[in-house]
């Protein structure tokens, strides 16, 4: 019932499809009732062991803080060189009774899923 950053990831070429094509990975950030909680739901469903995250709550002034480190392992990239596309969706909602509101930098991670509509993350050293 809070606010959340979810990530996909999909390596390689674009997809050509106007959906998954079972290659992407999803993960979401959140601060749970248990505590910080990075989660990935593709490719498949559970914590990611090897991330690292920080959440800070102001309950006066209504703001959330992120602070993570996933290591590139956790979404399969070995080689730096891979072209990778992306997604993140940022879900607002401050309490059970708060209507829920998002934004996103490229669709296809909120409502329908498409990873064709992600967006080109290029790595740099």
């Amino acid at each position: 019932d809070g606010d959340c950053i979810q990530l996909a990831f999909h390596l390689g070429q674009p997809n050509t499809q106007k959906n998954y094509d079972g290659t992407e990975t999803v993960v979401g950030a959140a601060l749970t009732k248990r505590g910080p909680l990075l989660w990935r739901w593709r490719p498949d469903d559970g914590p990611c062991p090897t991330a690292d995250l920080a959440v800070v709550r102001d309950e006066e002034k209504r703001t959330t803080i992120y602070e993570g480190r996933l290591p590139w392992r956790e979404i399969g990239l070995v080689d730096m060189t891979t072209p990778i596309t992306w997604s993140v969706t940022i879900n607002d909602r401050d309490g059970k009774d708060d209507p829920v509101g998002w934004m996103e930098w490229t669709a296809g991670l909120r409502g329908r899923h498409d990873s064709s509509a992600f967006g080109w993350l290029k790595l740099v050293k």
